[in-house]
């Protein structure tokens, strides 16, 4: 051949060269003979690194099994087409590859052409996990339910060692739903955490965006210390946003040094996504559900309204129901005296919890959630951290039965403040946010009920008046005649 000319060999080398997918040749002796640029640098080796690597040292533990199997087909002379598996990378990272092989087992080569399909491979997984929690969702799987599910799919799925699901309370606090592994101290599911300090969750919350945080050495709070206590470095969180509004967020930890990949957000945000959808189905399932609670209960209490039964009855029946229909663990209705104090008409104990006793008579100086009822005429609330340093005698009788969260509605009787209906939940757990309108609906009928009593009672004098009167008539008629026949 002339000099300067190039062979047909020449130019399906330079091919082989160019390439960005992997090419190489491999002997039954388990080491490669060569290989083109781009696979030693899909793995982050130089190719000298790679050819005095054994090749199942790149090959990851829970595939070289698989591995093994091929090569049996391939020292056999039969060709394996499409076949995958993970190659561990020069920074201990993993990609997967697709392989079309085949071999010359007189010669003892094997030839190989790879693709990285490592997007793909994570794709499909992540679509596979999407799915899965997409069908739940629309099975109604209960949300606390699903908050577990979601956090083993997005640490399998996104290869992340720690993912937690948080919502955030009324009370600057944060309640975790979720920890994925389940088993983690860190922050175990059903933990309150304080939001005060510098943390993901309350970045998030202030923020209502993603955030990322790479070093907590200098974040005060308790999630922080609890965060750098074990030893969690990068750490990226994602909000829930429910029907307009902040429900809670995503986050996920990892304790490599290496930062979190710049797509973990996005991904992440896929999940919270469906996550809310669910949410947003559950809370309307069970404000349905409730409402058709709460209706029925209305309307028993409305009939012993119209029975005439009398108040202190109806009293008693309301504290039940609305603690049965609100979840509470407790109810009751106060009737407010001239002198500024309130007393316990009627009082509701869900078994085992502890509350007011009908006949309390409790001063309303101070703070308290009847106080603000009979201040402003308006429904109120007290969340249980407000109780922690409120003053006056209810706050103090509040504080001796236990952590408890108050909302009441006034029972308004002839454009007076009459009373007010209450009822509380124990523990640090805030109410929900639509109650006092709810309670509203049971006071309107307690209403009802002592102004039914009032015009009984006005109709009854009315009457006796009457007949007191007409008897007057009588004997002053009967006295008259007397008089005139004498």
């Amino acid at each position: 051949m002339a000099a300067g000319s190039h062979s047909f060999d020449d130019e399906l080398v330079g091919l082989f060269e160019l390439s960005q997918d992997a090419f190489c040749i491999a002997g039954f002796d388990g080491y490669l003979k060569h290989a083109n640029p781009a696979f030693p640098r899909s793995l982050g080796y130089t190719l000298e690194q790679l050819l005095a690597l054994p090749f199942a040292e790149h090959i990851h533990p829970d595939d070289r099994e698989s591995v093994e199997a091929a090569l049996s087909e391939l020292a056999a002379g039969n060709p394996v087409v499409g076949f995958q598996c993970r190659h561990i990378c020069a920074d201990r990272s993993v990609r997967w590859f697709e392989w079309s092989t085949s071999s010359r087992p007189e010669a003892g080569v094997m030839y190989g052409a790879g693709r990285d399909v490592t997007e793909r491979h994570t794709a499909t997984k992540e679509l596979s996990a999407l799915r899965h929690v997409a069908t739940l969702a629309a099975e109604g799987v209960v949300p606390t339910d699903l908050f577990a599910v979601v956090a083993e799919e997005v640490a399998r799925v996104v290869d992340i060692p720690i993912v937690t699901v948080v919502r955030y309370e009324l009370d600057n606090r944060l309640t975790v739903c979720a920890t994925f592994p389940k088993e983690l101290k860190l922050f175990p599911a059903g933990s309150r955490l304080s939001l005060d300090g510098t943390t993901l969750s309350t970045l998030m919350r202030d923020r209502s965006a993603a955030v990322r945080i790479e070093d907590y050495s200098q974040l005060d709070g308790e999630i922080a210390a609890a965060v750098r206590g074990a030893g969690a470095r990068s750490t990226v969180g994602v909000p829930i946003v429910v029907a307009g509004r902040l429900w809670g967020s995503m986050a996920a930890w990892s304790l490599a040094p290496e930062p979190l990949p710049d797509d973990t957000a996005a991904r992440l945000a896929r999940f919270t996504e469906l996550l809310a959808t669910a949410i947003a189905n559950a809370e309307s399932h069970e404000a349905l559900a409730r409402l058709a609670e709460q209706q029925t209960a209305l309307r028993r209490i409305a009939t012993l309204v119209a029975r005439s039964t009398p108040p202190s009855e109806v009293f008693a029946a309301v504290a039940e129901e609305m603690a049965r229909c609100l979840g509470t663990t407790d109810a009751e209705v106060f009737r407010y005296d001239p002198d500024g104090a309130a007393v316990v008409v009627a009082a509701y104990i869900a078994p085992g919890a502890r509350g007011l006793t009908v006949g309390e008579r409790l001063t309303l100086e101070g703070d308290s959630a009847a106080a603000r009822v009979l201040r402003t005429g308006r429904p109120a609330r007290m969340d249980s951290y407000e109780y922690e340093t409120a003053d006056g005698t209810i706050a103090d009788r509040t504080r001796e039965l236990g952590p408890r969260s108050r909302a009441g509605a006034p029972i308004i009787v002839d454009a007076h403040v009459w009373g007010v209906a209450l009822v509380g939940t124990s523990g640090l757990e805030p109410l929900p946010s639509d109650i006092e309108g709810r309670i509203a609906e049971f006071a309107d009928l307690v209403a009802t009920a002592i102004a039914n009593t009032a015009t009984r009672e006005e109709l009854l004098a009315s009457r006796a008046r009457i007949v007191a009167a007409a008897d007057d008539a009588r004997r002053r008629i009967e006295r008259n005649l007397h008089d005139g026949a004498q």
